[in-house]
Formats: C-alpha cells, sequence, structure tokens
C-alpha cells in the first residue's frame, strides 16, 4: 500500500509539473529561416493545438515558423495559432502579424530573433510550441531572463506544498475524529 500511495502522488506531482512546463512562456533565440502554411489534420493529437469553434473541421491551415537556435544550429519549428479566450490564457490574437515580422526576418537574414512561446515539440506526436511573440535582439542584447517562468514554477511548488499540508492536517483530523467515535463505542 506503501509503494502505491508513492506510485499515485508522484503521478500527481509528474502531470502538475508538466502542466506547468507545457503552458509557462519558453524563450528561445534563433535565426528564422522561413515560414510556411501548411494544411495539417489535427485529429491525432488535438489536445496539443488549439480548438477552432463551431463548425471547424479537424483538417486545416496551420501557420509554421521554421528557426535555427542561435549557436546550437539545432532546428526549431514553431506553430503560430491564436489561443483567442481559451487555454492556455495568452488571449493571442496577431497570430498573421506575428507571421509577417517571422517573414521580414527571414527575408532579411536577421541572426539573432527572440522568439516567445508556450508548449514542447515532440517529433514522435507531432507537437509543436505555439509562438506568442517575436522581436529582433539587438547588437550585445542577451536573451532576457524568463522570470514569469520561473515565478510561475515556484508558485506550482507552493501550491503544491500548501496543498499537502493541507491533505495532512485533513487526514490527522479524520484519524482523531475516528479515534474519538471508536473510544465512545467502546465505552458504551
Amino acid at each position: 500500500m506503501k509503494y502505491l500511495k508513492l506510485i499515485l502522488i508522484s503521478a500527481f506531482l509528474t502531470i502538475i509539473l508538466f502542466v506547468a512546463h507545457y503552458t509557462l512562456p519558453s524563450k528561445d533565440v534563433v535565426r528564422i529561416v522561413g515560414t510556411e502554411v501548411v494544411r495539417t489534420e489535427v485529429g491525432s493529437n488535438p489536445v496539443f493545438w488549439v480548438r477552432g469553434g463551431t463548425g471547424e473541421t479537424l483538417n486545416r491551415d496551420i501557420r509554421f515558423i521554421n528557426g535555427v537556435n542561435f549557436g546550437s544550429e539545432s532546428e526549431r519549428v514553431y506553430r503560430n495559432e491564436d489561443t483567442g479566450w481559451r487555454w492556455p490564457p495568452y488571449f493571442k490574437f496577431d497570430s498573421g502579424d506575428i507571421q509577417a515580422q517571422a517573414q521580414s526576418f527571414a527575408g532579411r537574414s536577421v541572426e539573432r530573433v527572440l522568439v516567445n512561446h508556450y508548449g514542447i515539440r515532440n517529433r514522435t506526436l507531432s507537437i509543436y510550441p505555439n509562438v506568442t511573440s517575436v522581436r529582433e535582439l539587438g547588437p550585445g542584447e542577451t536573451k532576457p531572463l524568463n522570470w514569469l517562468r520561473y515565478i510561475g514554477f515556484g508558485f506550482a511548488i507552493v501550491l503544491l506544498l500548501v496543498v499537502w499540508r493541507l491533505w495532512r492536517l485533513f487526514s490527522i483530523w479524520v484519524v482523531d475524529r475516528f479515534h474519538d467515535l471508536k473510544f465512545k463505542i467502546l465505552k458504551k
């Protein structure tokens, strides 16, 4: 029973940390090498795509931004979809403008572009991070610290500690009530 409890707690913590990792913003410094619009079938893993409104098919056009990591020269592919009012709450309505900026950076061969995004890249499941903004980095400018991500992970850890403490207090309260009830029954 002890191992089952440990496995369940570990699974819960892993899920919470994965959701935090997926939804919190990340920053990459890349060289944008191109953009494209691809007709994509979203049916295989719809949880990682922005869901459309009523009447929208699962086969739709998705904007992609292709980049190369600055320094390591490894490839990066980002999707560029509006999140609208859905989860995660980035309220992004300007994917067309971001696509135009990315095309401008690729056309001018800008060496360093800061890409803000959320999500993960998984080649097996065809999951792409979603771009929230792009901007050119000036000469000598470095990648800024991602304070919002650090604060978000800190908040998630504090929230988990509070839930753990409340659970401990609740379990102590239940054991005390059970003990009092058992004592009253035995006394009669």
